[in-house]
C-alpha cells in the first residue's frame, strides 16, 4: 500500500479523528474523509493523518489548506523524501485561506485541489476543480409553516480585520499578520478579505432584529452574550436580545424548527467558496436566506433559497421574511427538496470528493 499523510487544518482532526469525527463544528465533513479513506484503500493507498507516521516515510503528502507559515511549510519538507510528492486541498474560507489564491505559493505542489470556479483553473494545468463536500439527509419531522419559528441563526460571533483575536505566531497577528506569513499576499487580496468579511452583517442583522422583533429571530451560538470577542478588550461587544445560548440539538434539528436559516458565509464573493450553511437549512426542510457566493444561483436553483442581495438592506429583508406568505414558503420548501433530490446536488456530495481526491492520488507519479 502506498502511504498518504494528511497535515489536517484543526489539531482535533490529528490521531485521525479527521476520518472518525470529522471537524470540530458538527463533524461536517466527517463523511466525506471516511469514504475517501475507503476508496483510496480500493486504489492501493494507506491514509493517516501525519501523526501517525514518521514524515519520512510517506510516499505522498496532502496539505489540508496551506500552513500558517511558509516556515512552517519548509520545515514540514525537509522531513520528507526527496521529490515526494506534495497536494493541497484548500478547504478553508478566503478570510483564512486568501494566501492560497497565490500562484506564487502553489508552485511546489504537484497537485491543487480548489472550490475555485471550474472555467477559472481550467487553464492550470495541475490544478482540480471541486465542491465542498456535503453529507446528504431528509428532513426527520417535516413540521409545517404554522408550527415553526421565524427565523434561525446557528454562527459564532467573530471579528475580523485588525480586531480579530490574536492567533500563534507572526502569521496570527490580526490584519497584518497575512504579510508576515512569509506567504506571498497582495494589497488586493488583502483588500479583498476586508471588504468580503460577513461577521459584521450578522452583527447587524442581529441588532437590527432585535429593534423589529426579538422573538422572531433566534441566535446559538458563541460570542453573543458580552464575550470579548477581539483582541482588544475595549472593542464593544454587546450582549445581543436574539441570543439563546448554545442548543443541545444538533444544526439539523434546530433547524427543522424554523421557517428560515440565515445561511450568511464567513465570506462575500466570486472565489466559489459554498460551505454547509445553504444545504443544512435545505436537509432539514427549511428555507435559507443566503449570502456569500456571487454565482450561488449558479449551483442552487433561485427559487430554493431568498437571495439577501435582491434587497435594498437588511430592515426591508427582515420585514419581507416576517411578512412571508405559506404558500410561497411552501413553493420554495418543495423546490429546496426537489434540488437536493436532484443531479445536479450529487456535486456537493461527500462521494463526488471522495472520487476526485483518490483520483487525484492515481495521477501521482511515485
Amino acid at each position: 500500500m502506498k502511504k498518504v499523510l494528511i497535515r489536517p487544518s484543526f489539531q482535533d482532526w490529528c490521531n485521525n479523528q479527521l476520518f472518525t469525527a470529522g471537524t470540530s463544528f458538527a463533524g461536517v465533513y466527517q463523511e466525506a474523509f471516511a469514504l475517501w479513506k475507503q476508496k483510496a484503500a480500493q486504489q492501493g493507498f494507506r491514509l493517516d493523518t501525519w501523526d501517525q507516521a514518521p514524515l519520512e516515510t510517506a510516499d505522498i503528502f496532502w496539505f489540508l489548506d496551506l500552513p500558517p507559515s511558509r516556515r512552517e511549510f519548509k520545515e514540514i519538507c525537509a522531513q520528507l523524501r526527496p521529490r515526494t510528492p506534495l497536494i493541497l486541498q484548500i478547504l478553508e474560507n478566503p478570510i483564512l485561506s486568501i494566501h492560497a489564491f497565490h500562484s506564487k505559493n502553489t508552485q511546489a505542489f504537484k497537485a491543487v485541489l480548489s472550490y475555485e470556479p471550474a472555467e477559472v483553473i481550467q487553464a492550470r494545468p495541475r490544478y482540480f476543480h471541486y465542491h465542498l463536500p456535503n453529507q446528504y439527509r431528509q428532513p426527520k419531522s417535516n413540521l409545517p409553516y404554522p408550527e415553526r419559528k421565524g427565523l434561525l441563526m446557528i454562527n459564532s460571533n467573530r471579528v475580523q480585520g485588525w480586531f480579530a483575536m490574536r492567533q500563534v505566531g507572526l502569521a496570527g497577528l490580526p490584519g497584518i499578520g497575512k504579510f508576515l506569513s512569509g506567504w506571498h499576499c497582495s494589497p488586493a487580496m488583502f483588500q479583498e478579505v476586508l471588504s468580503g468579511e460577513l461577521y459584521s452583517h450578522r452583527r447587524r442583522l442581529a441588532s437590527l432584529a432585535a429593534s423589529l422583533d426579538p422573538k422572531f429571530f433566534d441566535i446559538y451560538g458563541r460570542g453573543w452574550n458580552g464575550e470579548q470577542v477581539s483582541w482588544c478588550p475595549l472593542y464593544p461587544n454587546r450582549p445581543y436580545a436574539c441570543w439563546r445560548g448554545i442548543s443541545p440539538l444538533s444544526k439539523w434539528d434546530l433547524c427543522e424548527q424554523y421557517r428560515f436559516v440565515l445561511s450568511f458565509e464567513n465570506f462575500r464573493g466570486d472565489r466559489g467558496y459554498i460551505s454547509e450553511k445553504i444545504f443544512d437549512p435545505l436537509f432539514a426542510g427549511a428555507v435559507p436566506v443566503y449570502l456569500g457566493d456571487d454565482q450561488i444561483s449558479r449551483h442552487v436553483p433561485p427559487e430554493a433559497f431568498i437571495d439577501a442581495r435582491d434587497f435594498r438592506n437588511y430592515t426591508d429583508l427582515l420585514k419581507y421574511l416576517m411578512e412571508f406568505p405559506e404558500k410561497r414558503w411552501e413553493e420554495m420548501r418543495v423546490a429546496g427538496q426537489s434540488f437536493i433530490n436532484s443531479k445536479q446536488f450529487l456535486a456537493f456530495e461527500s462521494s463526488h470528493f471522495a472520487a476526485i481526491a483518490t483520483d487525484i492520488l492515481n495521477k501521482m507519479e511515485i
